[in-house]
């Protein structure tokens, strides 16, 4: 005789059994929330991640979030508020883990080219397979630590998420900067000690606070680097 199979949690035949159709709902609503219309592309693109996540999940350990609706409020909305403050033609995410934010900027920005670096195994895979059924022919994936990478080209804009203080992202992405590199920060709260700490003739920053009903404090820190005296001479 068979072991009876243990019950499934509820939870969990939630997360594989919310319907498409409901989930694109949740991004649109999210994207609206933060001032963005969607494309159809970009709805189906950002719909498809998220299934993508919730079946790797049990794999990578992508999220704790339990359900696509929790997913989508507390990270897809963070991301996307992200995009109006990307520069440049290249953009780097550092410590990508589930490919927050840099497979969402890649979902909306498919011009920029995209480095997703994360040394963790099991997420550079997931990494992997998310550009290839997404089509984001532009997202290179670097399986590595930032200090062991050294990009073909310097970047124009550099974006962690919950990497650590902002001294210390400065200094851990020094050599892949452009000259006028924007470095954007996504906090909690203000980290106003690590401020105190910059020097604003090498970086200009700014605060910018963001509403999001999944979150008590929110705030994007945006670094950008001041060009030498003698690259404005020039």
């Amino acid at each position: 005789m068979a072991a009876p199979r243990p019950a499934r949690d509820p939870a969990l035949a939630a997360e594989s059994q919310t319907p498409a159709v409901q989930i694109v709902d949740l991004v649109r609503a999210a994207a609206t929330a933060q001032g963005v219309m969607l494309t159809g592309t970009e709805s189906a693109a950002l719909t498809r991640y998220v299934e993508l996540v919730f079946k790797w999940n049990r794999i990578a350990n992508l999220t704790g979030a339990r359900t696509p609706a929790e997913f989508v409020n507390q990270h897809i909305a963070d991301c996307l508020a992200v995009v109006p403050y990307l520069r440049g033609r290249s953009a780097a995410d550092l410590g990508s883990g589930a490919g927050l934010p840099g497979v969402i900027l890649a979902c909306m920005r498919p011009d920029l080219e995209m480095y997703l670096v994360e040394p963790r195994g099991k997420r550079a895979r997931f990494l992997e397979q998310a550009k290839i059924e997404l089509g984001l022919s532009r997202v290179n994936v670097i399986a590595s630590r930032i200090e062991a990478w050294q990009p073909p080209v310097v970047v124009d804009c550099v974006v962690c998420r919950a990497y650590g203080s902002l001294p210390g992202f400065i200094a851990d992405t020094a050599a892949i900067q452009a000259q006028d590199c924007r470095l954007v920060a996504m906090k909690g709260q203000v980290p106003h000690a690590e401020l105190a700490t910059l020097d604003p003739h090498l970086y200009a920053i700014q605060v910018v606070a963001v509403h999001l009903p999944a979150w008590t404090s929110r705030h994007l820190i945006l670094l950008d680097r001041r060009l030498p005296a003698t690259a404005i001479m020039l």
